[in-house]
């Protein structure tokens, strides 16, 4: 039984291998382009899944055609809204610095709206759940340092070694109001 299929199966493979289309994902992960802190914090964060692909057509074994494209679609609006979440809370704690560091809130809140965040494409594939944690903490760290930069500039002689100029930022401020609560509590303007 089934004796009759093999020169066809056969002849089916050798075809398929004459003339085959090859497809791979060669990366996958997170995309958000060119976005404006004051339009992240009105609107969210929009943030794709992307995925990029190569095709490789062979015709009797030689390549014609080898092309490579990026397909996006929306990513889970619920991860979407944690990247918004984050630019939040980076706004959130330069805006506190302002005071303290003697800034005007309204000049560090344009700064900071007017800030452009482009973290591009971030390729996941292949990562464990803690290399992906790791390179999002990397990528969203950068991004923090240049945010701070912009709406709190002039700390640099202030950071230690490996120390991000956000964190930089937000521990000379409250340095700064620790210092001046104990003042007060002193007596001493």
């Amino acid at each position: 039984t089934g004796g009759g299929n093999g020169p066809s199966l056969l002849m089916g493979n050798l075809i398929r291998s004459l003339f085959n289309t090859k497809t791979s994902i060669t990366g996958a992960g997170l995309s958000a382009g060119p976005q404006s802190v004051g339009g992240i914090l009105d609107s969210g964060f929009n943030l794709q899944n992307f995925a990029d692909v190569n095709s490789k057509s062979k015709f009797f074994g030689i390549t014609t055609s080898n092309k490579n494209s990026t397909e996006y679609q929306a990513a889970d609006p619920a991860l979407s809204r944690q990247f918004g979440l984050v630019f939040q809370d980076f706004a959130n704690a330069l805006s506190l610095a302002a005071d303290p560091l003697g800034l005007a809130l309204n000049d560090v809140k344009e700064r900071i709206n007017a800030f452009t965040v482009d973290i591009g494409k971030i390729d996941l594939k292949d990562l464990t759940g803690e290399e992906i944690a790791e390179k999002l903490g990397a990528i969203l760290g950068a991004a923090a340092d240049n945010l701070a930069t912009a709406a709190v500039p002039g700390l640099i002689e202030f950071q230690k070694v490996g120390e991000g100029y956000f964190e930089t930022t937000i521990r000379v401020a409250a340095g700064i109001e620790t210092a001046g609560a104990a003042l007060d509590l002193l007596g001493i303007t």
